[in-house]
């Protein structure tokens, strides 16, 4: 009867889940545990290093001294984020859209480049990133497609002109051919290739051509011949042609 009375007595292992580990494994070894094997697993709700559960589960009487493992959270599971860049902002988003775990945000900056409209050219957090997608801000750096102004009307523009202009907008100018005009003076525009008021984008090349100004003429040379009558008073009457 008395090594009953003495020996182990079963103790009910206590609710230590969502309790930070050295605080758990405390309250575990005053009651009388030993700490086993600690386990560290993912877990969506509890933060990381906080007790998940233990095995023996709480709630179950035990011997005491017995050993108690503890499986403790590391947070929610990290992804490695994958490369989006050079492929469509719009199929990208309904793709994260579509997964069961979302990203804490998406936003987007939309930038003039030489791609497609609507092109991912940059991501953050950079592509191979291992993050948390209900803890990260995903933002894509799209493109707007090539910018584009309304092209000037260049006629009566000098070659001078025609220079800083496409410098300052970043396209080029070619002088396809020179022609004489009546009005307009030599060195200047007289006609281009693409209507004034078009769409173009830098890079885009415009023809033109400028005037050498008005056409000089030769001097026209005309021969005139004239025939006199003088008549011939002292003779028989008969008129002599002088030419």
């Amino acid at each position: 009867i008395f090594p009953s009375l003495f020996g182990p007595k079963d103790i009910e292992v206590p609710d230590v889940s969502n309790i930070e580990l050295e605080e758990a494994k405390e309250e575990l070894e005053e009651l009388g545990f030993k700490i086993g094997e600690i386990h560290q697993i993912p877990h969506d709700t509890i933060k990381e290093n906080y007790v998940i559960s233990t095995d023996p589960r709480a709630g179950k009487k035990i011997v005491e001294g017995s050993t108690i493992d503890i499986y403790v959270s590391v947070g929610k599971e990290s992804l490695t984020l994958p490369d989006y860049t050079g492929r469509s902002f719009q199929e990208v988003l309904t793709i994260l859209q579509s997964q069961s775990r979302k990203f804490k945000d998406i936003r987007t900056e939309e930038v003039f480049d030489e791609s497609e409209s609507g092109t991912i050219l940059e991501q953050t957090p950079s592509a191979n990133t291992d993050i948390i997608p209900e803890d990260t801000v995903l933002i894509f750096k799209v493109s707007k497609g090539p910018e584009t102004f309304e092209l000037a009307d260049l006629t009566e523009f000098s070659k001078n002109a025609l220079e800083v202009y496409a410098k300052g907008n970043g396209i080029k100018i070619n002088i396809a051919s020179e022609d004489y005009h009546d009005t307009i003076p030599a060195g200047f525009v007289i006609s281009q290739d693409v209507e004034p008021g078009t769409k173009v984008k830098k890079g885009d090349t415009i023809n033109v051509v400028i005037s050498k100004g008005k056409e000089e003429l030769p001097p026209i040379t005309k021969t005139i011949t004239e025939v006199i009558e003088v008549k011939d008073n002292g003779g028989d009457g008969t008129p002599t042609k002088v030419y």
